[in-house]
């Protein structure tokens, strides 16, 4: 690798401290009010990353309430949290979840 002496011209996209965000997100417009439920072996964690929407429940788990999209990527994540999170509302999404699963144990049977 050598140094190079191509520059370019000065940015004229998007600010670029846009990016600077904890997590980046873009708004698609389909965002939904969805709410997690994550167990108390979980609870800590989603604390953690969602602090100002968590609220704690009397058996130590927490509710997660959030402006998403129910999408690949969401569906992805709660997945990932290996059955410490689930979807409690709103129901259509909490059924698509729950098809997904089914879907996936049919596979892997």
């Amino acid at each position: 690798v050598t140094t190079g002496s191509r520059c370019f011209g000065e940015h004229r996209g998007p600010a670029l401290d846009r990016l600077a965000a904890r997590r980046l997100y873009f708004a698609s417009g389909a965002e939904r009010r969805v709410v997690l439920r994550f167990s108390p072996a979980a609870a800590a964690e989603a604390r953690e990353r969602w602090p100002g929407a968590a609220a704690p429940r009397p058996d130590g788990s927490v509710d997660v309430t959030l402006e998403t999209t129910p999408n690949e990527h969401f569906y992805g994540m709660v997945l990932g949290w290996g059955g410490e999170a689930e979807v409690r509302s709103p129901a259509d999404v909490r059924a698509e979840l729950r098809r997904r699963v089914e879907a996936l144990r049919s596979r892997y049977r």
